[in-house]
């Protein structure tokens, strides 16, 4: 279990756990010759077990989601119409479990079907004084249900993209580029005619910025060349800190010389840039194009090296890898 996701965990648990809720009931309407209601609960058991069984091979949620909760609510207010309004306590826990692993506003149409549906069968029976007590409470369950999943979310969402940005530039981080590159490599095998090319550059004798000037120096130097290369990459590439002083360009839409093109562009505006009114700051930069066959290490390898030849080259140069391994430099 260690290794689901949180809604996949809620599916598990919850299914089992319903049904081994309300089997001894089942069992005691089948031996009070309450059939109807018994039927009802065990066919509602074996719903549950299918989601249960299908989340766990399939590991999907969504439709698993949705067939839970419309069953659990449609047999609910079956029961509740027949057996009278002294078992809406039923929808309490319902109510919770629908806002727990579907969408707010999902949850909150399922919860207003259910009430509206259950209405004939409650207010004829009971008071109006106690009518409006059950639809009350049903209703701030509903509404903090719904606060709650708004929260959740806005807070998931929040923390997701703390754990995939880099503290100090705001860029993506290593984590999120492994990712993304996954994510690459997986639309080019789908369609190759859309290419993709991996740009990964580092600052030039930056260690020795860092040792004569301090770290603090050399940070916000980070800081103003993610600034910079972001002003000059289009929204659909991504900018990532790979690590130290390197940072990885993901080019979408992009051969190898487009790349080059754009990453000649960033070479010289960070040249020709003040980023450090104490010394010239320069970059070298490296680029290799998505192959079919290749996997991301393999790919990053490739820029890397281009990389690598840029600075055994002289340093502030733009470096091809080729298909066919051969490396090409652009002098400055």
């Amino acid at each position: 279990m260690e290794d689901r996701s949180y809604k996949e965990k809620i599916l598990l648990y919850g299914s089992l756990i319903s049904v081994l809720a309300f089997l001894p009931f089942t069992i005691f309407r089948y031996m009070n010759g309450d059939y109807v209601i018994a039927s009802l609960e065990a066919g509602l058991a074996v719903v549950l077990l299918f989601v249960f069984v299908y989340v766990w091979r399939t590991r999907r949620t969504e439709a698993a989601s949705i067939l839970a909760c419309i069953i659990f609510l449609a047999v609910t207010v079956v029961i509740i119409h027949i057996k009278g309004p002294m078992l809406v306590y039923w929808l309490y826990p319902t109510t919770i479990a629908s806002f727990c692993i579907l969408n707010h506003r999902t949850a909150s149409v399922l919860n207003l079907l259910a009430l509206f549906f259950t209405f004939p069968a409650i207010y004829p029976t009971v008071s109006l004084q106690e009518a409006v007590v059950i639809y009350s409470t049903l209703s701030l369950l509903s509404l903090f249900g719904y606060i709650f999943r708004i929260t959740n979310h806005n807070q998931h969402r929040e923390l997701s993209q703390l754990a995939e940005r880099d503290a100090l530039t705001g860029t993506l981080n290593r984590r999120s580029l492994d990712e993304n590159m996954l994510v690459a490599i997986k639309k080019y095998a789908r369609n190759s005619t859309r290419k993709k090319s991996l740009i990964i550059l580092d600052l030039d004798k930056f260690k020795e910025v860092n040792d004569t000037f301090g770290h603090s120096c050399g940070d916000q130097i980070l800081i103003r060349i993610a600034q910079l290369i972001r002003a000059n990459i289009r929204l659909s590439d991504q900018l990532f800190r790979y690590g130290g002083e390197e940072f990885v360009i993901l080019v979408d839409n992009a051969d190898i010389e487009e790349a080059e093109t754009l990453a000649e562009n960033i070479r010289l505006r960070v040249e020709k840039s003040n980023l450090f009114d104490r010394r010239r700051i320069t970059i070298s930069l490296g680029i290799a194009e998505l192959d079919n066959g290749i996997c991301s290490d393999e790919w990053l390898r490739l820029a890397d090296d281009a990389l690598y030849e840029a600075k055994r080259s002289g340093r502030n140069k733009v470096c091809l890898a080729k298909q066919d391994a051969q490396l090409v430099a652009t002098a400055a």
